[in-house]
């Protein structure tokens, strides 16, 4: 039980020391959920900690509706729970299983988010998924490794500056990726805030989403995947 009380202390924590901006919020209330759910040996399913997240924040500061990082932040978890399983299917199975993941989140993140994306910013980048396929798995590593090193900090800070040589290589990496990726042509110039880009690409993606769960039933095995 305090295992799990310091865990959620260490999550609250992380969201404080990131800013609380609306998407660190969001994944802190998810994991504060599961972790609590895990400590008492109840099954959460992720669809339901998402609702129950959005439902929280939305209570308390309901003007975060009309927030685009908000907005942004639970249409790509959204994506991965619900696309991720669909693209993954159908994904060539000769890739190796790592690379499949990543394209697979990449695909559904950017399927539910390009809607968003072209309503407010007028924008469609067609090479995201590029991109991200690139970026995604270091995302992990510079969370981590910046924290500990952050944590390291507090005790020494020489240490510290040694052991963020790598994750500083790296995020300037990622850095040069985005600033590349953008400077490249594929981005197509939308209207910005046409209520089409909302109603016609989601009405869409919902009966891709229907008829998948209608006739594979694949999302009741997504427990615990992606919060």
């Amino acid at each position: 039980r305090w295992a799990t009380v310091l865990a959620i202390l260490v999550v609250v924590g992380y969201v404080a020391l990131t800013g609380a901006s609306a998407s660190a919020v969001r994944a802190g209330i998810m994991g504060s959920i599961a972790l609590f759910s895990l400590s008492r040996g109840i099954g959460t399913q992720s669809l339901h900690v998402l609702g129950v997240a959005a439902s929280i924040m939305l209570l308390v500061t309901p003007s975060l509706f009309e927030d685009i990082s908000f907005q942004l932040s639970f249409g790509a978890v959204l994506g991965i729970i619900l696309l991720t399983p669909i693209f993954s299917q159908f994904l060539p199975r000769v890739l190796p299983a790592f690379l499949r993941e990543v394209m697979a989140v990449s695909l559904g993140v950017q399927l539910m988010v390009a809607p968003l994306g072209a309503f407010h910013f007028g924008t469609l980048a067609l090479l995201s998924l590029v991109y991200n396929a690139l970026i995604v798995p270091l995302v992990p590593l510079v969370t981590i490794g910046g924290l500990a090193v952050g944590l390291v900090g507090l005790a020494s800070q020489p240490v510290a500056m040694i052991l963020g040589i790598p994750i500083s290589l790296v995020t300037s990496a990622m850095t040069y990726v985005i600033t590349t990726g953008a400077a490249l042509p594929g981005t197509i110039t939308l209207m910005s805030g046409s209520v089409s880009f909302l109603v016609v690409p989601y009405v869409i993606i919902g009966a891709i989403i229907y008829f998948w769960i209608k006739h594979t039933h694949a999302l009741r095995t997504v427990r615990h995947q992606y919060v």
